[in-house]
């Protein structure tokens, strides 16, 4: 995860630096074929979607300018729509807000993925965990 998020999230931080420019992680995984083109289909031309792991279809989305509340939302409407298709199984959505540059790139996606884990773990289907540091 590290690998694939830092270089973007490393540029949205120096970003956020300079011009006080919020942005959202989104992590999103699901048991559907088709997870990378309805994701490519329904963000927008601005967010920028990472592929994670593509065996478990793990994906992150980096949203810029982007609050907490706006990323969830977008997160709420797609395990909406992801869970109302019976063919879309085991969704498991989180959403943090980074609104400042106290955490280096490594913590700030290391909390995405702790976020992750402990949605894995604790979270019902379609339950979206959000943070914000």
């Amino acid at each position: 995860m590290q690998k694939e998020l830092a270089p973007t999230v490393d540029v949205l931080s120096y970003m956020l630096d300079k011009t006080q420019t919020k942005f959202t992680i989104i992590i999103i995984k699901a048991e559907y074929d088709e997870l990378y083109q309805y994701i490519l289909n329904t963000k927008r031309d601005s967010d920028i979607l990472k592929i994670i792991d593509e065996k478990y279809k793990l994906f992150g989305i980096i949203c810029q300018d982007t609050t907490v509340d706006g990323g969830y939302m977008f997160a709420n409407r797609m395990v909406s729509a992801l869970t109302q298709d019976k063919d879309v199984k085991d969704v498991t959505c989180v959403a943090l807000e980074v609104r400042t540059t106290r955490y280096d790139v490594r913590d700030m996606i290391y909390k995405a993925f702790q976020l992750y884990i402990t949605a894995r773990r604790h979270s019902s289907l379609g339950e979206i965990k959000y943070h914000s540091l």
